[in-house]
């Protein structure tokens, strides 16, 4: 836990749309909240669902807000994985966070 959490902290500190760039927030859906924080090429996406039950977000939601747009895959910051954001909807498990590292080539 100690090694997550200071490598957590260490991309924080490196990430410019974390310590430079805008907020936006959006309006809770089922429970799922989101927000991302966003600076030139450099995006952070955060869900939490605080539901309960797993959930299906409409990504078209993010997309049309230029959060999502052009943005086929993204790094999950606390798995690891790469996770593909293709599809029309992101499935997101109760009671989970997922953070996004998102770099668009522009």
């Amino acid at each position: 836990f100690l090694e997550f959490t200071k490598r957590l902290l260490r991309w924080r500190k490196s990430n410019t749309a974390l310590t430079d760039g805008k907020m936006k927030q959006y309006l809770p859906q089922n429970g799922v909240y989101v927000y991302s924080r966003y600076i030139d090429k450099r995006r952070v996406v955060v869900f939490t669902n605080l539901s309960g039950l797993n959930q299906k977000i409409l990504l078209e939601r993010y997309r049309e807000d230029d959060v999502l747009e052009d943005v086929h895959s993204a790094f999950d910051i606390i798995t690891g994985e790469t996770i593909e954001l293709k599809s029309k909807y992101l499935v997101i498990r109760r009671n989970q966070t997922i953070i996004l590292d998102i770099c668009v080539d522009v």
